[in-house]
C-alpha cells in the first residue's frame, strides 16, 4: 500500500483559492477576534522540507518579520520576498526532492536574496558520530538499552572505526525488515521507538531531518535577522 504525503500548497499565494494560505488567515483572525494576541504583534514562520518552502512562500505574502526554511531551497520566492530569509540545510541530505542540487540552490537563493539587499543566511549542519547514550535521548529508552541497540549497529559493521553511520538509514531498515530476528535489541523497541531511532542516525548522518543544532542561530536571526 503506498501512503499519500500531505502537502502545503505552496502555490498560488492566495488567501482564497489556496486551503492552506486561507487556513492560516483563519486560524490568526480567530487569536485576534479572542484577543489572545493583536494584529500589532510581528509573526514569524519556520518549516522543514517542503513545509520549509511553505514557510519561505507564506511569510513573503503575509510580510513576515523573518522566516526559516529547513532542508528546502525555497524555490521561486527567493525572486521576489521582502521577508529576511534562513536557509538551515542538511550536508547529505538523501531526499529526493533536495539532495546537493536542492542545498546548492538553496545558497543560490540566499545569496540572490541578500544581492537584493534583503537579509538572508545559509547554514549547514555537518555530519557526527554516534555514542552509546544517543538514543537515551528519547526519555523511554534507558541508558542501557541505547547501549546495547548502539553496540548492535557497531557489532553488524554500521559504524566506521569513529563510531560514524555507514551510509544511510535505509539500508538497516530494509535488512532489519527482511530478518528482525536478526536484530534482538532493535525488536525489542517498540514501533515508535525503532522509528526514533532511524530518526537518530538520520541526524548523525546529516539527512533529512528538522534537527536543534542552530536553534540559537534560528533564534537568533528571528529576533535581529542581519544585524
Amino acid at each position: 500500500m503506498v501512503m499519500e504525503k500531505i502537502r502545503w500548497l505552496v502555490a498560488p499565494a492566495d488567501s482564497v483559492t489556496n486551503i492552506d494560505y486561507a487556513n492560516i488567515r483563519i486560524i490568526t483572525d480567530t487569536f485576534y477576534n479572542r484577543g489572545i494576541t493583536s494584529r500589532s504583534k510581528l509573526r514569524y514562520s519556520a518549516g522543514m522540507s517542503n513545509g520549509g518552502n511553505y514557510s519561505a512562500a507564506l511569510s513573503a505574502y503575509y510580510k513576515y518579520k523573518a522566516a526559516i526554511s529547513y532542508c528546502a531551497p525555497a524555490g521561486a520566492v527567493a525572486l521576489t520576498t521582502t521577508t529576511p530569509l534562513q536557509f538551515c540545510m542538511a550536508r547529505f541530505d538523501n531526499n529526493e526532492n533536495v539532495g546537493p542540487t536542492g542545498n546548492a540552490n538553496a545558497l543560490s537563493n540566499s545569496q540572490l536574496i541578500t544581492g537584493r539587499g534583503v537579509c538572508s543566511k545559509y547554514l549547514v549542519k555537518e555530519r557526527s558520530p554516534l555514542y552509546p547514550e544517543r538514543f537515551a535521548r528519547r526519555g523511554d529508552i534507558s541508558l542501557a538499552k541505547s547501549a546495547a541497540v548502539f553496540y548492535e549497529l557497531k557489532t553488524k559493521g554500521y559504524l566506521t572505526g569513529k563510531n560514524y553511520f555507514i551510509g544511510f538509514s535505509d539500508s538497516l531498515v530494509t535488512t532489519y525488515q527482511a530478518d528482525p530476528t536478526a536484530f534482538p535489541e532493535l525488536n525489542g523497541l517498540t514501533p515508535l521507538q525503532k522509528l526514533f531511532v532511524v530518526e537518530q542516525i538520520d541526524l548523525s548522518v546529516s539527512d533529512h531531518q528538522m534537527y536543534s543544532d542552530y536553534n540559537k542561530a534560528t533564534l537568533k536571526f528571528f529576533n535581529t535577522q542581519c544585524l
